[in-house]
């Protein structure tokens, strides 16, 4: 599980008109592995599953000092379950960061959405 963030970097700072798939993203958090190995270990996914819509199971922060503005937070489930063939569960939400920060991610933490994944990749 990954949580990404992307500047709706667009002339109005608009996240409802924003192209999503030419953003920036970088990440915020992830949970993966909790214990064990990769076949029988324990993820977080399973606690995820059980979940009871309390608001403390997973909770990220913005990072701080980040420049003020309109972005996109994509929290995004991938799946494993099936040999080659992973799922991608996403879900966006549109957020305002206030306060006088200037910070930005450097260019060696940037994706694109589509192609942070590449199933030819080891």
């Amino acid at each position: 599980m990954i949580a990404w963030m992307a500047f709706c970097g667009n002339k109005a700072n608009d996240c409802a008109t924003f192209d999503s798939s030419t953003a920036d993203w970088f990440k915020i958090g992830q949970k993966g592995l909790l214990e064990g190995t990769i076949e029988e270990g324990t993820w977080f996914q399973k606690s995820f599953s059980r979940w009871d819509g309390s608001p403390s199971l997973w909770s990220e922060t913005v990072p701080p000092g980040l420049k003020a503005g309109r972005y996109l937070v994509r929290h995004e489930i991938i799946s494993l379950h099936s040999a080659n063939k992973p799922q991608f569960y996403p879900e966006c939400v549109h957020v305002e960061v206030k306060g006088d920060g200037h910070s930005v991610p450097g260019k060696d933490h940037l994706v694109r959405i589509p192609g942070v994944w590449n199933m030819d990749r080891e």
